[in-house]
């Protein structure tokens, strides 16, 4: 979706992933289920904006905040 609006001309595109506060068991969450789904996502998406002659415009920034920050 993120590389559709990019190619529509979208200035700018968020894309929020929700569910990275794990509380508990966060090795077994991160290892086994939200990392392997987002290091697979970001070489897709840039290698998609690569083959449309996008890739040289775009800047992709994945970042997240604290929950402490977010009070």
């Amino acid at each position: 979706m993120a590389r559709r609006l990019v190619e529509a001309g979208a200035r700018l595109v968020t894309v929020v992933d929700t569910g990275w506060d794990t509380h508990g068991r966060n090795f077994e969450q991160l290892t086994l289920h939200r990392l392997p789904k987002l290091n697979e996502a970001i070489p897709v998406l840039i290698r998609d904006l690569e083959r449309r002659g996008l890739w040289k415009d775009t800047i992709i920034l994945v970042m997240g905040i604290s929950a402490a920050r977010r009070r």
